[in-house]
């Protein structure tokens, strides 16, 4: 690879060794599943009803989401195979300055809508619808690494009998859900 990028005209220099390793790490984060099963998807999703607001229920610390409270997403499907999401937060307080950063989803295999590929930053990731509602009233969202996990809902807060199924589900599909972080709403 090294070769590669000098006949490229890339320098190679200590800096250029370790950017490529952390940068190498990322990806191979990013699209392995290490060795937990196979994680099923939820059948027969309807992107048209997935558009909309969503808030975040619960999610599974990232260093991208430190500070965020009554965090919300917006999803527009652009066509039948790509959605505008917009992820918007207030800093520390539901009163606290507003965020937003906004991603494209791609459904890389039409016959299977429930798994998406974001794209953000230059880097894709998988985002996998897990479950959904009968009323697509709320929505399990993760990745097959099972280190990145949320649940929304079309309203602020969750049937606390609704909520206790998901995490026995998840639980069982082996998400850490004792790690869960509960996102504070208005």
């Amino acid at each position: 690879m090294f070769r590669s990028l000098i006949r490229l005209g890339w320098r190679y220099d200590r800096a250029m060794s370790r950017s490529v390793a952390l940068l190498a790490f990322a990806l191979a984060a990013l699209g392995c599943s290490s060795s937990n099963p196979p994680l099923d998807v939820a059948q027969g999703v309807e992107l048209t009803r997935f558009q909309g607001a969503w808030y975040e229920v619960a999610h599974l610390s990232r260093s991208t989401q430190l500070d965020c409270v009554g965090t919300k997403a917006y999803y527009k499907l652009v066509d039948g195979a790509n959605l505008e999401v917009i992820h918007e937060c207030h800093t520390k307080t539901v009163d606290g300055p507003t965020s937003a950063s906004r991603v494209t989803a791609r459904v890389p295999d039409g016959a299977v809508p429930a798994k998406w590929t974001m794209s953000f930053g230059g880097h894709e990731g998988d985002y996998w619808i897990l479950e959904i509602g009968d009323k697509y009233e709320y929505a399990v969202v993760g990745h097959p690494s099972r280190r990145y996990l949320w649940i929304l809902s079309r309203t602020p807060k969750l049937d606390p009998m609704v909520l206790a199924g998901i995490l026995d589900r998840t639980r069982d599909k082996q998400f850490p859900v004792d790690k869960l972080e509960y996102t504070p709403q208005p």
